[in-house]
């Protein structure tokens, strides 16, 4: 799996160069982004941190039903609980941190980029993105605190008065310089990347900025382990038995659906419009929508107004032989993020996958309509992100090799089918992958996104293209769907 994702960025490097596009980036940003804005952004994803926080369930949302029946009556306190599950999810970041840095390693040896800085880099998102995490569920567990002590309206002023001491410091209105206030995360994790990226020198190494990303991040550990009490069980119990609502709104979007009383008689229709309602009962799904229609909106009025202030970038022309493998590699990048769902179609059944395969319904119609799905939700994630990469980075030739997005949605949709199709034969259990299938799918989407830039780059002067092209595609479509269908009849 991962020798296979290792392949594919060691092709990428052989076709193309990114050096002339590492050396030649921090010049390019610092000519178009200002220094207190980058300040102002990492400030700015900490504050929806607290906010998100304060509407959310917390650190409770990691428990299980397991440790409701099991551990909480046992005597385990409720901030070891805590750390326990924390602990499997920081080893689970680093692992995958530790994969995509071998699989691009050829790429960043060949960008001549010194690994020490890398590592720190590395090291201070990770744990910057996880001191988010704590600080959301700090105030999660605030919220429960207060609320037990008031029921002013006034209590709601919490995620103010965080959100007011986490951000100001990263204006340059209120703090001139904020790489001084290293005391707030958000800035010295940016002190880290202007000092990697080179943008700007504030005077700040790598080194110190390190420190203080991993001073805040302890920090939150502790005090959100400190702020985990009975709550922390409670919050996650209420969750977890809370019935449907009365009304109509809760019960379209919330509330139980007798699917067998439906009006379609096709069975992969049936199945489709079941997956649909099904997601959308899931406030990631709902949101999802208004982010298309918000994001494909934006993204249209960009490319018709062309405001002064939201100009694309300008690639110099020592920077125009790499900046074509560099949009050719964001979009297997945004294709694969936006397949993610394929591989969820079978995870999402759970146990009702054997109640599905025991239906009258014929395999192949099964397959296809969890593909279809699939593909229809990944066009919906893929477009505004590909509106927004095309308006701001368009290099030469950049939107005729946009239409191979179709063959990428068309192939990654199919593997990530096939993945998803294979846990419950390998696992018996659909709801629970292994860490390796998971792997696998990325690694095996990079070295097929690889193999289809290949074919269009040997055939690109023919016209043998407009048949290579759609053949491969075809091929590799039917061969994983092919698979999905044999690994569901072999469902025990």
């Amino acid at each position: 799996m991962i020798l296979g994702a290792f392949f594919a960025s060691s092709v990428f490097i052989g076709v193309y160069s990114f050096a002339g596009l590492i050396g030649g980036l921090s010049g390019l940003l610092e000519e178009v982004v200002d220094r207190p804005l980058f300040f102002s952004a990492l400030g700015l994803l900490s504050l929806s941190s607290v906010f998100s926080g304060y509407v959310s369930g917390g650190p409770s949302t990691s428990l299980e039903t397991a440790d409701e029946y099991l551990m909480m009556p046992a005597p385990v306190r409720p901030h070891q609980l805590f750390l326990g599950r924390y602990i499997r999810r920081l080893v689970r970041r680093l692992s995958i941190s530790a994969v995509i840095l071998l699989v691009f390693t050829p790429v960043i040896v060949t960008a001549g980029i010194r690994p020490e800085p890398l590592l720190l880099f590395v090291l201070s998102t990770v744990l910057f993105l996880e001191f988010n995490h704590f600080l959301s569920g700090a105030v999660s567990q605030l919220r429960t605190r207060v609320s037990t002590m008031t029921n002013s309206r006034l209590r709601h002023l919490t995620p103010f008065v965080i959100g007011a001491f986490i951000f100001l410091p990263t204006l340059t209105e209120v703090v001139p310089d904020p790489a001084i206030v290293l005391i707030i995360p958000s800035n010295a994790f940016c002190t880290v990347f202007l000092a990697f990226s080179g943008l700007f020198m504030s005077g700040v190494t790598e080194e110190v900025g390190t420190v203080f990303v991993i001073l805040g991040y302890f920090v939150g550990m502790l005090t959100l382990a400190n702020l985990c009490d009975q709550s922390y069980y409670e919050s996650f119990s209420v969750a977890n038995t809370s019935g449907t609502s009365r009304n109509r709104f809760s019960r379209i979007f919330r509330g139980n659906v007798d699917f067998s009383d439906s009006k379609f008689n096709d069975p992969m229709m049936w199945i489709m419009v079941k997956d649909f309602w099904s997601r959308m009962r899931t406030p990631l799904q709902f949101w999802k929508y208004v982010y298309f229609i918000v994001g494909t909106a934006f993204a249209l009025w960009l490319s018709i107004a062309q405001p002064a202030y939201l100009r694309p970038l300008r690639i110099p022309k020592e920077l125009s032989d790499s900046a074509l493998p560099s949009f050719l590699l964001m979009l297997i990048l945004l294709s694969q993020m936006s397949s993610m769902g394929a591989m969820m179609s079978f995870f999402d059944e759970r146990d009702n996958i054997y109640l599905l395969k025991a239906s009258p319904f014929r395999r192949t119609d099964i397959v296809l309509a969890k593909y279809l799905g699939s593909l229809f939700e990944s066009v919906i994630s893929l477009l505004p992100m590909l509106g927004l990469l095309l308006y701001f980075f368009r290099p030469q030739s950049s939107l005729a090799f946009a239409t191979l997005v179709i063959p990428f949605l068309i192939v990654f949709n199919a593997t990530g089918v096939m993945v998803g199709a294979y846990v419950p034969v390998f696992t018996n259990d659909p709801q629970n992958p292994p860490v390796a299938m998971v792997f696998s799918f990325p690694a095996i989407n990079l070295t097929l996104g690889a193999l289809i830039v290949i074919v269009v780059s040997v055939f690109s002067r023919t016209t043998l293209v407009l048949l290579m092209l759609p053949l491969v595609v075809v091929c590799l479509s039917v061969l994983f769907l092919g698979l999905s269908v044999k690994a569901f009849r072999a469902f025990k």
